[in-house]
């Protein structure tokens, strides 16, 4: 931190267009002022910036024009303690001269007649001159005030002007120091940004490699599923052949049971038919035995009842 600026330093310290700065800067070299240069830049000092910012005011607030704007405050930074005297002295020298000559003249030249009103006239004259000189010690006087108060405020703005620069020059240093601190975080934040941005990139990567892996191995698990439900549906196929082959077979051994059966049952129903053709042949027969057996019982039995009727007689 040198203390010194550039061009847009200047513009951002003072607020002062670049355009003017050059305009400003030029016009100071022409009436003399140096300007330190950097090559082909200018590099201006706290002191320029000063100066610079002065002939901004005066030229923006009183409108005045910037070549006697430049004059008048190079002027005044020129030595002042000889310029009082020397007024005084250039005041002051041709009284006595001015005071003296015009009477010894007019004695030695006018006719009687006219000393006395060359007198009179003389003495008015001594009179405004004295009156006139009065007002120029009043005027030297208020000179001398106005310069000395004019130095003081000039000492005073140079004081101000030195705290300005001083802070001026503690603000610049402390905006760089911010500055670099600033780029600095901006590196860092730059890096962790590059440093996030790779780690990002290889978690993508790795996610992106473990999605193609579960895409493949879940491909692979659905042919394999397809596979398998294929298989099945062929063994379901057959199963299901197989079981309609022995539906077939079981309803045709059904069917044969049933046929069977019905004649079975048939040749059950003729036989029972027999049977009880039979049963009822064999009941006839018995009854008709029993009706035979009955007759001869009854027969013995009636024959058998009589004598006995007989020998009660008896």
């Amino acid at each position: 931190m040198t203390g010194t600026f550039k061009t847009k330093d200047v513009t951002n310290k003072t607020g002062i267009p670049r355009n003017l700065v050059r305009t400003y800067s030029q016009t100071l070299e022409q009436h003399g002022y140096s300007i330190s240069r950097m090559g082909t830049d200018r590099v201006f000092k706290l002191e320029d910036l000063r100066l610079l910012k002065a002939i901004h005011e005066r030229v923006q607030s009183l409108h005045e024009d910037v070549t006697e704007v430049v004059q008048y405050l190079l002027q005044e930074q020129q030595p002042k303690e000889n310029k009082p005297v020397q007024q005084l002295q250039a005041a002051e020298a041709p009284a006595p001269l001015r005071a003296v000559a015009p009477a010894a003249v007019v004695a030695s030249i006018a006719p009687p007649a006219l000393q006395e009103d060359v007198t009179v006239t003389i003495r008015e004259q001594s009179k405004r001159f004295e009156e006139f000189m009065s007002k120029l010690d009043n005027l030297a006087q208020l000179n001398e005030a106005i310069i000395h108060q004019n130095s003081t405020l000039i000492s005073q703005n140079r004081q101000k002007d030195e705290k300005l620069d001083e802070l001026m020059h503690h603000v610049y240093v402390k905006e760089s120091k911010q500055t670099d601190m600033l780029q600095d975080v901006l590196t860092t934040v730059n890096k962790t940004d590059q440093k996030q941005d790779e780690k990002l990139n290889q978690v993508m990567s790795q996610i992106s490699k473990k999605d193609a892996k579960q895409e493949e191995k879940l491909g692979k698990l659905l042919q394999h599923m397809h596979n398998q439900d294929v298989k099945q549906d062929e063994k379901m196929g057959k199963i299901i052949n197989q079981v309609c082959s022995q539906e077939a077979k079981q309803d045709e051994r059904m069917n044969n049971l049933i046929n069977h059966v019905y004649t079975k049952e048939s040749s059950r129903d003729e036989q029972l038919m027999r049977l009880v053709r039979e049963i009822q042949e064999t009941k006839r027969m018995v009854a008709a035995a029993q009706e035979g057996g009955l007759l001869k019982t009854l027969r013995g039995m009636f024959g058998r009842t009589k004598p006995s009727k007989a020998d009660s007689h008896s």
